[in-house]
């Protein structure tokens, strides 16, 4: 039914004389929750077109646009990993504080797992267990200006009661004093090996706040090996465009396996997305 509507639906606006448009060309995919199956077998061969405008919805009449493993969302309220089609890795929510408003307090409702808050690219305060939605108190910031959160999925548990509670990122919404925050940027960072790869290292640096690194390093010999991110923080680490897992400063996983198969002679990259800032 759903993908029939969506056909009439679709030839009814190409064959409108009253709405102005230019040649359309319509593609329609199902199944897309569940990585992205649906587009990845689409034959694009016969495409002329050089834009598209990514449309989804889940609800009769309510569509969302640019999602479905977009770059950037745009949507009044905060959506979750899961409804957005993306399954793990980091989430960034980013919304606009209006000009004569000064951020006193944030709140979190129904978030997961840790959230890392900042204004204005200053870091203000980490969410995270037993305080993931306690209201925190801000002082000394200026009027104006831009809310970052940064949503970390840290697992997903698969037995009990915590079954019911494993959507991830932000699921209810956002207070900033005492109200409901809305119209949101939404940034999906699964860090797969494509989203890595086009990471632009010459964009700049902000200090204190999460960044990618970028390490290159000659093999003359493959062999089984570590890499010890003793001077790192929190974050994730990647050889050759390979998820080599997580780390943090307090344990217990401060060196990652490389196996000698990810390696290869001459140049290796390792890239570090580290969180803190540090």
């Amino acid at each position: 039914y759903e993908v029939l509507r969506s056909l009439v639906g679709s030839e009814m606006c190409i064959r409108d004389s009253d709405i102005p448009h230019p040649a359309l060309e319509v593609i329609i995919t199902v199944d897309e929750e569940v990585g992205m199956d649906g587009a990845r077998e689409i034959d694009l061969s016969g495409l002329k077109a050089k834009r598209m405008l990514n449309l989804d919805s889940e609800e009769e009449g309510i569509f969302l646009t640019s999602c479905a493993g977009g770059a950037r969302i745009n949507c009044f309220f905060p959506l979750t990993m899961e409804e957005i089609g993306q399954n793990y890795g980091y989430i960034l929510y980013r919304t606009n504080i209006k000009e004569n408003e000064t951020v006193k307090e944030v709140r979190l409702e129904g978030a997961n797992d840790r959230v890392q808050c900042y204004h204005n690219n200053e870091f203000l305060h980490t969410f995270f267990a037993e305080n993931l939605w306690e209201k925190v108190e801000i002082s000394g910031r200026n009027a104006g200006g831009r809310i970052d959160l940064l949503c970390e999925n840290l697992s997903r548990e698969n037995f009990g009661t915590g079954l019911e509670n494993q959507r991830k990122g932000i699921s209810c919404g956002v207070k900033i004093n005492d109200h409901r925050q809305f119209g949101y940027e939404i940034y999906p960072l699964s860090l797969d090996k494509k989203q890595i790869e086009a990471i632009d290292f010459d964009c700049g640096y902000i200090e204190n706040s999460p960044a990618f690194y970028r390490f290159d390093f000659e093999a003359d010999e493959l062999c089984d090996t570590f890499l010890n991110t003793d001077g790192f923080d929190k974050g994730c680490a990647f050889i050759n465009g390979f998820n080599l897992g997580r780390f943090w400063k307090i344990g217990p996983q401060k060196r990652l396996y490389i196996p000698a198969p990810l390696l290869k002679k001459g140049k290796n990259t390792i890239i570090i997305f580290e969180t803190e800032g540090n």
